[in-house]
């Protein structure tokens, strides 16, 4: 039987948005006859019995999928640290897996997200892991707490892109482009972002009884 294990890369576990995206491929790998797992990295590096539990995982796994946020602009210290920690020294019964990665961001431009994806992709290539591509989730605090059904057409698109690549994974193939094209696909317009991200700064000043200048500098000498 294949297997696939699911490392969620965000500093919270259970309800983020890099478990709910990963957790839907691990489920759909799941009923295409794969065996999984998942671990958090946050909780699994830190401990000896829980690290060596998910390196055997890894290391038996066809698949990995990684799901991470982007955390300002870079990858988290977790996803850092496994990486590190794997380049270093390859776990008892190293299989050389394939890797797909699922990467989210707040804001809405899905590209913010191509250089944590092109680190991932140059350490796989380091410790001889098959990389399979990317999934870029653009405002990932859209999807925060709830499941894909419950976010409307960005759900609906992130559902059938993530069905799309496992389909292709089930296969032995990379990440098609409609996938990648379908997740990355943006739910506003970036206009529209800065508009409403400008009205809320400006009800918080208001609130602090201060009118918003972002030019003001009021702890500077």
């Amino acid at each position: 039987m294949t297997k696939a294990t699911l490392l969620v890369g965000c500093p919270r576990t259970e309800g983020s948005v890099s478990s709910t995206l990963g957790a839907y491929m691990l489920d759909l790998l799941k009923n295409k006859g794969f065996s999984v797992s998942i671990h958090y990295l946050v909780d699994d590096i830190w401990s000896k019995e829980s690290y060596d539990g998910m390196m055997e995982d890894v290391a038996t796994s066809d698949i990995l999928v990684l799901s991470y946020p982007l955390l300002m602009d870079s990858l988290p210290s977790d996803v850092i640290r496994w990486m590190e920690l794997l380049r270093d020294e390859r776990p008892v019964g190293w299989q050389r897996p394939s890797l797909i990665a699922i990467g989210n961001c707040d804001s809405p431009d899905p590209r913010d997200l191509d250089v944590s994806l092109a680190i991932i992709k140059n350490f796989c290539s380091s410790v001889g892991i098959r990389y399979l591509g990317g999934l870029r989730f653009p405002m990932g605090m859209s999807l925060d707490g709830k499941t894909l059904a419950e976010v409307g057409s960005k759900g609906r698109s992130a559902a059938q892109a993530l069905e799309l690549a496992t389909d292709a994974l089930a296969d032995g193939q990379d990440v098609p482009d409609e996938a990648a094209d379908l997740m990355a696909s943006r739910p506003m317009s970036e206009l529209i972002y800065l508009m409403s991200h400008n009205r809320k700064w400006k009800r918080k000043a208001m609130a602090n009884g201060k009118k918003l200048n972002i030019y003001d500098r009021p702890l500077s000498r």
